[in-house]
């Protein structure tokens, strides 16, 4: 988990969710990073670098995703 910032922090107290959770549920609710950026009071640039902090990119939805070794 990266550190959390303190609009991170802010976020997850008033939502009352984790923000890997808010993330991804603006996300989806907005369709777009800059809706979704704007609804949390972040640019998009913040809002794209948090996806990559936390592991969350888009398939046909925003989702979070684990990274898997695979055996050779």
């Amino acid at each position: 988990m990266p550190h959390k910032t303190h609009r991170m922090l802010s976020l997850e107290e008033r939502f009352g969710k984790t923000i890997a959770g808010i993330v991804l549920a603006t996300l989806n609710t907005e369709g777009t990073l800059t809706l979704a950026a704007k609804k949390l009071g972040v640019s998009k640039a913040v809002l794209v670098y948090w996806c990559l902090s936390l592991g969350i990119q888009k398939e046909t939805r925003w989702v979070k995703y684990k990274m898997v070794k695979e055996n050779a």
